[in-house]
């Protein structure tokens, strides 16, 4: 990265203090820095990941910088260190990486975090006495795989029978959520208090 791309990325993040949403960072980035298009959802997570290691009382952001120029990862001579660490240090100090990197660490505080769902539906044969004369009737039953990431780390899974009733019952749950997300998400625009969500709703996009 250039010394003009470093100080583009930086200003593209200290302009946009309430892009919490790391997927919107990511766009911002990219559409601010032409250069760093490909690689601004990498930059991004690196930057909020390296933010994590920061003291809560503020600070560190130089010795931070300095320890990651000079990691043995890196294959640099002692000038080309110095100037990673130069263009590192006031990334590290942008408020938005900041608030999204302490976001993130919040909402991942729980023993499983949420990965991703699935619904599979089986037809099930009821069979009477004899079993040679087909099927007398028949049951659907729906289930519900939930994948989450466990404190250890990878994805792990466990699965739920649901029948239609438990499926519609579930649904009202879900709608029921979504109408009080919105809603507290409403309160806080009124008060002026930033939102973070790791990736935007489908909805949200481009609002």
């Amino acid at each position: 990265m250039s010394d003009e791309a470093a100080q583009a990325l930086v200003t593209a993040l200290r302009n946009e203090t309430r892009l919490l949403t790391t997927d919107r960072l990511v766009k911002h980035v990219a559409e601010s820095v032409p250069g760093l298009t490909e690689t601004s959802d990498d930059i991004v997570e690196a930057l909020i990941s390296l933010t994590t290691l920061l003291p809560d009382e503020g600070g560190g952001a130089t010795e931070l910088a300095q320890d990651v120029a000079y990691s043995r990862d890196l294959e640099l001579d002692d000038e080309a260190r110095e100037t990673f660490a130069g263009r590192l240090q006031p990334m590290l100090e942008v408020e938005s990486l900041a608030l999204a990197a302490k976001a993130s660490d919040l909402v991942t505080e729980y023993d499983r975090v949420f990965h991703d769902a699935r619904v599979l539906t089986d037809l099930r044969p009821v069979f009477g006495k004899d079993p040679a004369e087909g099927p007398k009737a028949g049951t659907l039953i729906a289930t519900l795989k939930i994948e989450y990431h466990p404190p250890q780390g990878g994805i792990d899974s466990e699965f739920y029978a649901l029948e239609h009733a438990d499926l519609i019952r579930l649904r009202d749950t879900l709608d029921r959520a979504i109408v009080k997300h919105t809603s507290m998400r409403s309160v806080m625009d009124t008060i002026n208090l930033p939102y973070w969500e790791y990736t935007e709703a489908p909805s949200d996009v481009d609002n």
